[in-house]
């Protein structure tokens, strides 16, 4: 075990912790903002390896100790007691509990190695997909760093599409890369089991990109959803009993019903984040380009991407028990979104302008999330 003597100090989210994100957040949007260049690829091209691996290092301190909301604090308080409290009730895949002991407690570390571990298979997966690995951190960041801070499934989310890029993009020898992918992919499993939806989602890969397949999609998708919603009921909640899961389920569906209007608007801008960049991308590959010049991983990271984006809106048809499988499906898609977005318009496929019009929803949440956790700790 490793024993380390420095921890995070706070117990709660505050107003000073509130105003510590701000304050992280506005610095790694200046930095972002001067080194782009409005996005000019030019100047992302000459950035030198330190300015690359600074940026990589403060992005991923950001994801670490990002304690905007309070799930940052909930389980920070399953991760001290671990150890020290015998029988006390951890949540979670065993892989945590493995962590947890390892680190003899301590939530600094323990973060390092899950969030720091998420943020470095993004970093690999930029690099593996051959898209610009500065602007792809900077778009995480600036557009999805609460998702990206929020939930262990995080770093099931990471990995899984770090294995899914072998698959997408293979090396030379493509039986062993298909191999590290799948065994990749198969890892990720332990990180969060609701990643059997990623899992499964896999398939999406063998399908051609033809007129019939996109209408196998959208007729067999719902299908399958509606057949196996109380399987994912299972896998999203698997660690407490069903009475508890069904206690959890509800008061998901009442947190929506009694959110107010400064919480719709959050969750509308939330969604767009997602839902916008696919669909300008779609866009960009099926209508402006029709498939041409546009490069096969991107092409091949869509397909997934679209399957567990319209997985995700398959749920909308079930009520609002059901609702909260529509954001946590909806929230896989962070990290391929931003690869597809960047390849894109690295690539030259994507315009300035749709490039822009796809990032500002996920902008608009970031800063709007920062301002209302600034006003619920106030």
């Amino acid at each position: 075990m490793i024993h380390f003597p420095f921890d995070f100090p706070m117990t709660q989210p505050s107003v000073g912790t509130s105003l510590y994100c701000i304050l992280m957040y506005a610095i790694c949007c200046i930095i972002s903002y001067h080194k782009t260049k409005r996005y000019n690829l030019a100047a992302v091209s000459k950035l030198s390896t330190k300015h690359i691996i600074s940026y990589i290092l403060l992005v991923g301190f950001l994801f670490i100790t990002n304690c905007l909301n309070g799930d940052f604090f909930h389980l920070m308080e399953h991760v001290h007691n671990y150890v020290y409290i015998s029988g006390y009730y951890n949540y979670g895949e065993p892989i945590y509990q493995t962590i947890a002991q390892f680190v003899s407690s301590n939530y600094l570390l323990f973060r390092t190695i899950v969030w720091g571990g998420a943020f470095l298979a993004f970093v690999l997966t930029a690099k593996r997909m051959n898209v610009s690995v500065y602007l792809a951190i900077a778009i995480l960041c600036l557009c999805y760093n609460v998702t990206f801070s929020y939930g262990r499934v995080t770093a099931a989310i990471a990995i899984y599409f770090l294995g899914l890029s072998f698959l997408c993009r293979p090396i030379r020898i493509k039986i062993l890369s298909y191999a590290i992918g799948g065994i990749i992919i198969l890892f990720s499993w332990q990180f969060h089991t609701s990643g059997l939806i990623m899992l499964l989602m896999t398939a999406m890969l063998f399908l051609p990109v033809k007129r019939w397949s996109i209408w196998v999609v959208i007729v067999l998708i719902p299908v399958a959803a509606a057949l196996g919603k109380d399987l994912f009921f299972m896998f999203a909640f698997d660690d407490a009993t069903d009475d508890f899961m069904a206690n959890k389920m509800l008061s998901y569906s009442d947190r929506e019903v009694r959110a107010g209007i400064a919480k719709y608007m959050l969750n509308l801008i939330n969604y767009s984040a997602f839902l916008i960049p696919m669909y300008i991308s779609y866009k960009t590959i099926f209508v402006k380009n029709k498939l041409k010049n546009i490069d096969v991983g991107i092409i091949r990271m869509f397909k997934v991407t679209f399957g567990l984006t319209y997985t995700a809106v398959s749920f909308l048809l079930f009520g609002e028990t059901f609702f909260t499988f529509f954001y946590r499906i909806l929230n896989m898609t962070m990290i391929p979104i931003v690869i597809i977005v960047v390849g894109l318009y690295y690539y030259h496929n994507m315009t300035r302008r749709d490039f822009i019009h796809a990032i500002i929803p996920g902008f608009l949440y970031s800063t709007y999330h920062l301002a209302y956790m600034l006003y619920l700790n106030m």
